[in-house]
Formats: structure tokens, sequence, C-alpha cells
């Protein structure tokens, strides 16, 4: 599946996603939160099982993107990361984007239960290591607390891998096209303090043990200061060359230095009489 295929086919989906949002009327502001940070990226990298252990450290670039909004009765989410390092030898680097989107029943003020479908896609890779995915549909049934420049979301999710690697060490690898997968993600940004979590099992049916992906994210801004760490644990059979099955891990440990480029928010503002 080309990246290309991808791009166009998010966009196409956010471009629905926004039809489906109904116009305002000029009554008032959606309600939502959207925070870009990018700076400077120090990580880690080991790998062991598959067909070799390694370790590798790499220096470069890093950003991330997370948006909320919610105009009622639906919610939309949007999230993008991106980097590109090298470890002396190779290059590391990755890009990656969710988009999703629908209604939400409200519980009170400004929170509610949601049901959201949408679309998510990555890649990222090193010497060490190579992940793909490209999953559409998707789904997801959590509960959101939003208002200017504060939000928590919370769900469960599943969806259908329409295309995917998940590759360790030289040449050991397990493709995951065609496959269902569930998880749970989460998020908070409360002022100076910004979350992120996601954890994905991908249910590979070619008789090895399930693939299973864990991805953090802890973000400290002061002012326009932001230090962030980043972690990724994943685990699972890999397959060797000669037919054979080994278990395989990797660790990534990631820690940026940066600034907080976009911190946009909007006020709800009420309908002038």
């Amino acid at each position: 599946m080309s990246v290309r295929w991808s791009l166009r086919l998010a966009a196409g989906f956010c471009a629905f996603i926004a039809s489906q949002v109904p116009a305002s009327a000029g009554a008032t502001d959606p309600p939502a939160t959207d925070v870009y940070i990018g700076g400077l990226d120090g990580s880690v990298t080991h790998a062991h099982g598959g067909d070799r252990d390694g370790r590798l450290g790499a220096l470069g670039l890093a950003s991330s993107h997370n948006g909320f909004g919610f105009e009622d009765p639906l919610t939309v989410r949007v999230t993008n990361t991106a980097s590109i390092g090298t470890d002396g030898h190779g290059f590391q680097g990755g890009l990656g984007t969710a988009l999703a989107g629908g209604p939400r029943l409200s519980l009170g003020k400004n929170h509610g239960v949601f049901a959201r479908g949408g679309i998510e896609g990555y890649f990222f890779g090193n010497r060490c290591l190579w992940d793909s995915l490209l999953e559409f549909p998707q789904g997801q049934l959590g509960y959101q607390w939003l208002v200017p420049r504060s939000v928590v979301d919370v769900a469960f999710k599943g969806g259908y891998v329409l295309a995917g690697r998940h590759n360790t060490g030289d040449s050991a690898m397990r493709e995951l096209d065609g496959s269902f997968e569930i998880g749970a993600i989460g998020a908070v940004h409360l002022g100076s303090l910004d979350l992120r979590v996601n954890y994905t099992r991908v249910l590979v049916d070619n008789g090895a043990t399930p693939v299973d992906m864990f991805e953090g994210a802890a973000c400290g801004i002061g002012w326009v200061i932001a230090l962030c760490t980043n972690v990724r644990y994943e685990v699972g059979d890999a397959l060797l060359q000669d037919g054979s099955l080994r278990p395989a891990r990797v660790s990534f440990v990631g820690l940026t230095a940066g600034v907080l480029i976009l911190d946009r928010y909007k006020r709800v503002r009420k309908t002038r009489q």
C-alpha cells in the first residue's frame, strides 16, 4: 500500500468529517484544543530476539500534533507525528496520522460519551526496527471532557488492518495485512501537562502470537519551552528466513527538547441577540 494512496485516503476522510459538522450560523465557536510541539530529539532503540539483537542511539528532529474539537453533536480527533534523524550509520524516522469523528452524547455541559469512526496510518524505521500500518475503518468508543485549552479523551478502539509490517533485526518480519486489531487510546492536556497513550494488539492469523504495541508520551510545557519523553514497546513472534518463529521484543525511548509551536484554542461565545 503506497504512502501516496494512504495520504489521499486520509485527506478524503478528513473532508468528509468536515462536511458533516453542522454550520453554527455565527452563534458560537465550538470548543477546541490544538497543540503542536517540535524540537531536537535523542533516542535509544533496543531490539532483542528476531534474527539479531541490536541497540542504537540516534539524534534528529521530532514533532507531534494533537487536536480535539466539538460542535454538537460531533467530536473530532486529529493526531500527527513526524521524526527524522540518524545514528551515524543510517537514517531513522517516520510519519503518522490518525483522523476520527463521530457523535458525542452529552452527560453534562462539557463532557459525554462518543462513538467515532476513522482511519490511522504510520510508518517508522531504523536499523533495528521497521513498523508500518494502515488501518481503515477504525471504530472508537469512549469518553471525552473538553473545554478550551484542556481535554481528557479516552477510548477503546478496534479496526481492520489493510496493510502493515513489523520487522525486527536484519530480516525477521511479520506481515500484518488483512488482520483485525483491538486496543485503547488516551490523551490528557491540562495547561502545562500533555499526556498520550496508544495500545494496539494486532490479531495476526498466521499461527504465531499477536503483535502487541504500546506507545506513550509525556510533555511538560513552560511558556513556549517543551520537554517530552516518548516510549515505545513492541512484542510478538518474528518469522525468520528459515520459516521458524522466534519471540522478539523492541523498546524505544526518546527525549525531545523543543518549543510549543502552536497552542491554539477556541472559547465558546454566546449568541448576540
